[in-house]
């Protein structure tokens, strides 16, 4: 569901051509355009930072090292042992992440969307 990603650092997700999908796992099979994969690279510029300056140092390391092992975002926040407050903030960030890539999508891509991540939830 996550959704999901400092200016000077580039995601480590983006390095990878599945970027999309390992952000947002319920695109898979959806037809993006150039322009809404520039702007859902916009989206994720934004949000990294965010979830970046939730985490402590080690789960920082362990965060980016989780990537880099191509666990995508989502697999990756939840291995980590977040508090509370945290698991809120990034709950936060989570549901403003999916409204703001709801508004890029047609109609028809929404409905896509909404029937792939109930076949996730129902998985």
């Amino acid at each position: 569901m996550l959704i999901g990603l400092a200016i000077c650092q580039v995601p480590i997700a983006l390095a990878d051509p599945n970027y999309l999908n390992q952000l947002f796992p319920a695109l898979v099979g959806i037809q993006i355009t150039s322009t809404q994969q520039n702007q859902i690279k916009v989206l994720n510029s934004q949000i990294y930072p965010q979830i970046q300056d939730l985490l402590t140092p080690e789960q920082l390391n362990q965060f980016q090292a989780f990537l880099a092992q191509g666990k995508g975002m989502a697999r990756s926040l939840i291995s980590l042992d977040l508090s509370i407050s945290q698991k809120i903030k990034l709950l936060n960030i989570s549901r403003s992440a999916r409204s703001q890539l709801t508004n890029i999508l047609t109609p028809e891509q929404k409905t896509q969307l909404s029937q792939n991540i109930q076949f996730q939830i129902n998985r």
